[in-house]
């Protein structure tokens, strides 16, 4: 509008030269401004263009600074002259607050000033004025240019004369800063939108997961970086307009599962989520992926095609695999220490073949035995044998039943001898060995010695016989307890000692993205966050979240401590990867999360936030603490086995092992009591004889209610019935018979678990464990290895009984 005033002006005036020297010079400026590919670049062409057509010699940018606090030069002039450079390297070192001098008048007031002669004028009024006039230049004009209502910057004109005001060049100079501003205006739009392009194109591409979308037809429409990657392309681009069939790393197979697949999406209208399926990769690997589908809506709410994620998940199930194989070893030693602790006089083939079953089952083997070493040193006898089912037996075989001490297997029996393992696949066989067991088709073979008192008496070995592998460290190590375990059994049963061991071990991408993505400030602001991420903290969008989380570090992590070394890793490596930490949900509920994130820099190389994706772990950290617990309870369990079978003295070792066991299951007391007589009646009675307790719990064991108290008390006499028939008796008090929780909460005791004990399958007693805590309860698996646990009790006061029958008769003996 101004633009045409001043046009219409000079019109009526008939200026026609003049006129087509504006339009002349107005064109060019939106030409050249237009093209430019940011602010400044603008203005500096803006500034040349009008030194080129108007009779300003100098011209100058002058920019708010970042705090709106003062107005420097931009570094951005043009002139007509070159002396004049000296003029503009002074003035780049000036700086102007609001309404100080020339430039900081315009941008206080937001409008033009024309200064007739600069040294005319004040130096507080033209700060300037020695170093104008040493450059030769008398007037000056500065005009503001406004972006989105404010001062976007000042522009300074200089002549080498002295000139009257010409309201009508300030009326031009100012119509141009406003059609300037306009295309400024539409630059900083479109830088915008390149800066949110660009934005959602790096997420994607840093996003771990494998992303595509297609269109309702099958035609890919985009994917990130690493799925076209996996897909054997270099860019995602390469991949938009193809279809499964075209991706050449796909069988026939594959895509008609893909089609299938997108096909029940769009008709269903439903999202496909955590499909686990092999997924080809294009190094020719396949790898075990969980894919989700989704379908995406138009603005109408019709589906217009589909978006994917893939997760390779092949490490994680590895690792599954790795946890489900452990724990079905640490079963066996359980059951192979629990069968040990039962062995009782003399042992045949049929009882090593119940220890051997657990190790093939746990080992994958196809065979699993044992042999002994004859008193001459001459041959190893095969005692028994487990065969996988589909294995045929070699145990009749004359080579296999008896073998020829050391023989073919002399390299083998010297890496025994001295205490050693041998875990070898066939083709590292030793000559001999390898002709020895040719009809026995054993591909792979682990060999542990058998060691009495220290001497070498045999072994225990396992062959597979359908692929070659060598045993890993962990299985090795596992497997090795099991074979010590034996040799202490094999050695008990030689001088007549119970010797028990075992041991355990341990936006319509954006929005529908299935991982919370997030842009925040260094300072712990969010600035970007997706619907997952607010549905992840239980926000109702991630408006509200933004609004809400101020402080992340205070509002949210559980331990601020954690965040901090969040903020120095990714400050020091520019990246993290799975950063685990406890946060709070908006009810206050506590859920762990994996974080990855890089650091985010401006274009001056200063960090100025971080962006990345959160993952709830909640249930995997879960599941390892109840692992963990497991294994605690276990290993607990083992070592008050071992305790028992090692301690000659049951009375000194009981308290030993109840406080071994009463810290491992987590109970605030452990006791045993010994059912007996009651005196002087005679009915079935029960006395506290051993008692273990955590600190600041009060002992119950010189309490007068637990000694010498008949079953038929306080209705007891259901723990009796359960006793004797090999039940354990567990409960909330809360839950139990009015009477039994009288008794109980006498020592203030919240949940109690008992299991009977028995002596040459004679009810002896029983084993029991308290909480005092409501809050701790013991679950299904805790119970399953606590009420397994106290038949090692009987075994080894049946075996303390023996030992000392044993010392009576060699006492006795001339």
């Amino acid at each position: 509008m101004e633009t045409c005033q001043v046009i219409e002006t000079r019109q009526t005036e008939g200026a026609q030269p003049a006129l087509k020297s504006v339009v002349s010079l107005l064109y060019d400026l939106i030409q050249t401004v237009g093209q430019a590919a940011d602010f400044p670049l603008a203005l500096k062409q803006m500034v040349q263009q009008v030194c080129h057509h108007t009779d300003w010699v100098f011209g100058e940018v002058w920019l708010p600074s970042a705090d709106q606090q003062l107005l420097y030069n931009s570094g951005v002039w043009g002139a007509s002259e070159p002396p004049l450079e000296d003029f503009a390297a002074a003035s780049q070192k000036v700086t102007f607050s609001p309404g100080q001098g020339l430039p900081g008048r315009v941008w206080l007031t937001g409008q033009p000033e024309w200064i007739i002669d600069v040294a005319t004028v004040s130096k507080e009024r033209f700060y300037r004025c020695d170093l104008a006039l040493a450059a030769g230049l008398r007037t000056g004009v500065g005009v503001p240019i406004k972006l989105k209502q404010e001062i976007a910057a000042v522009l300074t004109f200089f002549k080498a004369e002295t000139c009257r005001e010409d309201h009508q060049q300030v009326e031009l100079i100012s119509a141009i800063a406003t059609q300037i501003g306009a295309v400024l205006r539409l630059i900083d739009i479109q830088t915008t939108l390149r800066d949110r392009e660009r934005f959602l194109r790096l997420v994607l591409d840093n996003i771990p997961q494998q992303l595509f979308w297609k269109d309702c037809e099958g035609a890919y429409l985009g994917c990130n970086q690493i799925f076209a990657h996996h897909a054997g392309f270099t860019s995602p681009a390469e991949i938009v307009g193809l279809t499964d069939s075209d991706i050449g790393i796909y069988s026939e197979a594959d895509v008609a599962y893909f089609r299938a697949r997108d096909q029940q999406l769009l008709e269903q209208q439903t999202p496909i989520l955590q499909m686990i399926q092999a997924q080809p990769y294009a190094d020719g690997s396949k790898r075990w992926i969980s894919a989700n589908k989704v379908p995406i809506h138009d603005g109408n709410g019709q589906v217009i095609g589909i978006l994917g994620t893939l997760e390779d998940i092949s490490d994680r199930l590895a690792t599954q695999q790795a946890i489900n194989r452990r724990e079905q070893y640490l079963t066996a030693l359980v059951e192979v220490q629990r069968q040990l602790l039962a062995l009782e006089g003399i042992w045949d083939s049929s009882r090593y073949l119940h220890l051997l079953q657990p190790l093939g089952r746990a080992s994958n083997a196809s065979r699993v035995y044992i042999y002994e070493l004859d008193a001459q040193n001459r041959n190893l006898h095969q005692r028994a044998e487990w065969l996988a089912p589909h294995i045929a037996t070699d145990a009749n075989s004359e080579m296999c039943a008896s073998i020829p001490y050391p023989g073919a297997f002399a390299e083998w029996m010297a890496v025994l001898r001295q205490g050693g393992v041998v875990n070898q696949i066939q083709s590292k066989f030793p000559p001999l060995a390898d002709q020895a067991l040719a009809s026995s088709h054993v591909k792979s073979i682990l060999l542990f010695p058998l060691q009495v008192n220290g001497q070498f008496r045999g072994l225990i070995g396992f062959s597979d016989c359908c692929q070659l592998r060598t045993w890993n460290r962990s299985e090795v190590a596992l497997l090795q307890i099991a074979a010590a375990a034996v040799s202490l059994a094999i050695e008990r049963h030689q001088v007549e000692l119970s010797l028990r061991r075992a041991e355990s071990k341990y936006r319509s991408i954006f929005e529908n993205a299935v991982e919370g993505i997030f842009q925040s400030t260094l300072d712990g602001r969010y600035l970007t966050a997706n619907p997952m991420l607010a549905r992840l903290y239980g926000y109702d969008s991630p408006e509200e979240l933004i609004r809400t989380i101020t402080n992340i570090r205070d509002q949210l992590y559980v331990k601020g401590d954690r965040r901090d070394v969040f903020i120095q890793i990714v400050l020091q490596h520019g990246s993290i990867l799975g950063f685990e930490a406890e946060v709070y949900r908006r009810d206050g509920t506590i859920i762990w999360i994996a974080e990855s994130a890089r650091l985010v820099r401006d274009a001056q190389g200063q960090a100025i936030g971080f962006e990345g994706t959160v993952e709830n772990i909640t249930a995997r950290k879960r599941a390892e603490t109840d692992l963990r617990q497991r294994d605690r309870l276990l290993e607990g369990v083992a070592q008050a086995s071992q305790h028992l079978l090692t301690n000659t003295d049951l009375a000194s070792a009981i308290p030993t092992v109840l406080s071994i066991v009463g810290i491992a299951a987590g109970a605030d007391r452990a006791y045993v009591y010994e059912q007996h007589s009651h005196h002087p009646t005679g009915v079935a009675a029960m006395s506290m004889r051993y008692e273990w307790t955590q600190p600041g719990i009060t002992p119950s064991i010189q309490q007068p209610h637990w000694q010498n108290l008949p079953f038929a008390d306080h209705g007891l006499e259901r723990w009796h019935q359960a006793f004797l028939a090999g039940l354990p008796v567990r409960g909330v008090v809360r839950d139990l018979p009015k009477a039994e929780q009288q008794l109980l909460q006498r020592d203030h005791i919240e949940a109690i678990l008992m299991v009977p004990i028995f002596i040459n399958q004679d009810f002896w007693g029983y084993i029991g464990f308290d909480t005092c805590q409501p809050e701790r309860l013991w679950n299904a698996s805790e119970e399953s290895i606590l009420v397994r646990s106290p038949p090692a009790w009987g075994a080894a006061s049946s075996a303390s009984a023996q030992r000392t029958k044993f010392a009576i008769r060699r006492s006795t003996m001339p």
